[in-house]
């Protein structure tokens, strides 16, 4: 079902991170190699490349022809979870790390050496490709979902889950009893620490799963948690609790890390909620993306999905967190991954379908796997669905670059073509982006051998992806070979990042 409402949208950059250690760099002609200097931080290891302030890019413009990749990783396993690409044309990424890494800006060394419990850390690179700084982040027993968002004015927010102890930078924190607990975590355009927060409640299993900021400076995070859980004044209560959250939650914190407000987004008498990507809108409300199995009523509107399987559905909030439309993909089994946001304020939903599938404009069929598009005017109703490409592949994120096309990043196995863009079928499963114009047409298509995933970000000043990768990997023109891979084994996983720029017939 549908309920409309005025809703309004403006771009928001969800990041994804990686890891890295003793780094190769590739760069055009015009982009100089950053320096090795580092300085010890506060609250956590920090190495800065020796950047000036956070870039003015009136004065000093976004080289938009810039294109560049580094890798890094030592003979242990690094991983890359996030990037987010500013107006300035910097890119920052997150992600974990075992060992010692080196972003440019000198030696990040984990505290705990164990092979369950990496740590994590944040790197900033410039429009060409310069190191400007780079920090760790941690120092708990274990941490994941780390996602990333930046806000105009070059700071990032880091979300996801930890247990044991930490510290992001504002002194040690514990989780509340067993864990995991949430942590929100900001930092300013240089990467120092501005605020962090940790939520959590006794016995349950609490953690962040994606992150927005909003033009006025407030942070919008999503994430699962059981049993109940508090954000400033208010507990939220669901129907899960122990080691399996089946609940959501959306809050918002403003400027100052304060919590505005908080919801639950609950499901009874089935098997919970799973809430994906959150979108900022221009007026203060947000986009949220899930799947629900049981029944839902968000504020007077009643959604139910049947048998043991879960429903995607698209959520809008105002600014105060009240429900300002839903629609639910009730036919099919349709599993929305990744959400961009068009000038026109028109939001496109891409991810992953099975079966007959009805997106909003007929029955399609997804056959055992298909890539889908969806998009729906500012009040929800119905623009366009389609299916991309069919086979075995997953969409981890997607966005909107310079020149108005869909950009999707993921993973596939198997034959899989995108319209007439076919790609190779790997060994393994294999990272790819793909390229659709505005109505859906495949524009290009490229796989990345030996990734084992691909997040992307995209603005004017460029595209930029990340992941991580064993054995050879070839991205913007590079071609690396990740340190201590053993051919046949799991050993030395690397991270890569590469920025280019958008075109019809791909960035390289």
């Amino acid at each position: 079902m549908s309920r409309s409402g005025p809703l309004r949208w403006a771009a928001v950059s969800v990041l994804g991170m990686t890891a890295a250690c003793g780094g190769l760099t590739s760069r055009g002609d015009d982009a100089p190699a950053g320096p090795n200097g580092g300085s010890a931080g506060t609250g956590g290891a920090q190495s800065d490349a020796g950047v000036p302030e956070a870039a003015d890019c009136v004065t000093n413009p976004v080289p938009t022809s810039s294109s560049w990749a580094s890798r890094f990783g030592d003979e242990v396993d690094q991983n890359a979870e996030g990037v987010a690409l500013d107006a300035c044309g910097n890119t920052t990424i997150v992600g974990s790390f075992f060992g010692t890494v080196d972003f440019g800006g000198g030696p990040l060394a984990n505290q705990d050496y164990v092979v369950l419990f990496p740590d994590l850390f944040l790197a900033s690179f410039d429009a060409l490709g310069k190191p400007r700084w780079s920090r760790r982040l941690g120092e708990g027993d274990w941490n994941w979902w780390r996602r990333l968002a930046a806000t105009a004015e070059g700071h990032v927010v880091v979300v996801g889950g930890f247990t044991g102890a930490a510290d992001f930078g504002g002194g040690p924190v514990t989780v509340n009893d067993i864990g995991p607990d949430v942590f929100i975590a900001k930092y300013d355009a240089n990467g120092q620490h501005l605020w962090s927060h940790t939520y959590g409640s006794k016995y349950d299993s609490d953690s962040a799963s994606s992150v927005a900021v909003t033009s006025d400076g407030g942070t919008v995070v999503t994430g699962r948690f059981g049993g109940s859980i508090t954000f400033g004044p208010k507990t939220l209560t669901g129907f899960s609790g122990g080691l399996f959250p089946r609940d959501g939650f959306v809050v918002r914190l403003d400027d100052a890390g304060e919590v505005s407000w908080s919801r639950a987004i609950t499901a009874s008498d089935g098997e919970g909620v799973l809430l994906g990507t959150v979108a900022a809108a221009s007026h203060g409300g947000v986009a949220v993306l899930g799947s629900f199995n049981g029944d839902m009523t968000l504020d007077g509107s009643e959604l139910h999905a049947e048998g043991y399987e879960f429903d995607g559905f698209i959520l809008a909030l105002d600014g105060a967190g009240s429900v300002t439309w839903v629609h639910q993909f009730a036919t099919g089994e349709v599993f929305p991954s990744d959400c961009a946001v068009g000038a026109d304020g028109s939001v496109t939903v891409v991810g992953t379908a099975k079966g007959e599938v009805d997106l909003g404009g007929g029955i399609l069929d997804a056959g055992q796997g298909a890539l889908f598009v969806s998009k729906r005017k500012p009040n929800g109703e119905y623009l366009l669905g389609e299916l991309l490409a069919g086979g075995s592949l997953h969409a981890v994120s997607a966005s909107l670059d310079g020149l108005g096309h869909l950009v999707v990043a993921g993973r596939y196995e198997g034959d899989v073509t995108f319209g007439d863009v076919s790609l190779p079928a790997p060994d393994v499963p294999t990272g790819f982006v793909a390229s659709f114009d505005a109505n859906g047409k495949a524009l290009w298509a490229r796989m990345l051998a030996g990734s084992t995933g691909v997040q992307l970000s995209t603005h004017q000043s460029g595209l930029a992806l990340t992941g991580g990768f064993q054995g050879e990997l070839n991205v913007a023109g590079a071609t690396f070979t990740s340190s201590g891979y053993v051919p046949g084994t799991a050993n030395g996983g690397d991270v890569f990042v590469a920025r280019t720029t958008p075109s019809d017939s791909g960035p390289w």
